[in-house]
């Protein structure tokens, strides 16, 4: 891990905040369908321990792969050789965790949620997105090449999605749920068998987040195939630590009911 640009949390920083602002002003438009979003979100059988212990796991896995449960779409995408076994790694992290998490179905649900007014709302967005822009002005990036964004552009343009997606589907939409539609369309076939039982085999309730992803790939590749000159790429970890790294990203974000972008 390379703490000399803060790239990554310019990035999620301005992801975060923007992604705010959106339900902030998803908030404002439509307040019975976010109290609803809320209630449902709330209703995850979470504990504080559980989530710290998750967003514990997730951080370490994505310093080991370089990667984490959005991006390794977007490297996908690109062909980054160290995709393809983050990917899996991640598919497999995924189901443990699915597996492990059976017994927490009986557990009591949190159901608190804080309520804040819209405007309020969009002011801790705001309030987030200011801290992006002042790590770009502290630490600002080496010389990009013309066709790179500035990680903080790219972080506003991800949480922008918000808005959109959450009025048609009036819920978001996370990189975590999409491995457990991947899942779950993959081990269709023994779902219902004692072995599909026994690791609590996801059904598939939502095709939704798999065409989400599938965009970010196909997004991913285009970018790539159309950046003049090729984007460099830096050094990269191995297999081993790839397939290590996916599989504590799987069990991280599972056991905390998201990613960094989920969570924002």
């Amino acid at each position: 891990m390379s703490l000399s640009q803060f790239t990554m949390m310019k990035m999620f920083l301005a992801a975060l905040g923007t992604s705010v602002v959106s339900k902030a002003i998803f908030h404002a438009l439509r307040p019975n369908d976010f109290e609803a979003i809320q209630r449902k979100r709330a209703a995850d059988p979470s504990h504080a321990v559980v989530l710290a212990t998750g967003g514990l796991l997730l951080g370490i896995g994505m310093d080991i792969s370089g990667s984490c449960p959005g991006s390794v779409y977007v490297q996908l995408g690109a062909g980054i050789p160290t995709a393809l076994p983050v990917f899996g790694g991640v598919l497999a992290g995924s189901l443990l965790a699915t597996a492990l998490a059976k017994p927490m179905d009986e557990k009591a649900k949190i159901k608190r949620f804080v309520a804040l007014p819209w405007m309020a709302h969009a002011f801790v967005g705001l309030f987030i997105i200011g801290l992006a822009v002042v790590l770009e002005v502290l630490v600002p990036e080496d010389p990009l090449p013309a066709a790179a964004w500035l990680p903080s552009i790219a972080g506003v343009v991800m949480g922008s999605l918000q808005l959109p997606l959450v009025l048609v589907l009036r819920r978001s939409l996370g990189a975590t749920q999409s491995y457990e539609s991947v899942l779950g369309l993959g081990m269709y076939p023994i779902r219902n068998t004692s072995a599909g039982k026994r690791l609590n085999v996801p059904s598939i309730s939502d095709l939704s987040t798999l065409l989400f992803v599938v965009f970010i790939v196909a997004g991913s590749a285009v970018a790539t195939v159309t950046s003049t000159p090729p984007l460099p790429l830096g050094p990269l970890p191995s297999v081993a630590a790839s397939l290590v790294g996916g599989a504590l990203i799987g069990v991280g974000s599972t056991v905390a009911c998201g990613c960094t972008s989920g969570h924002g």
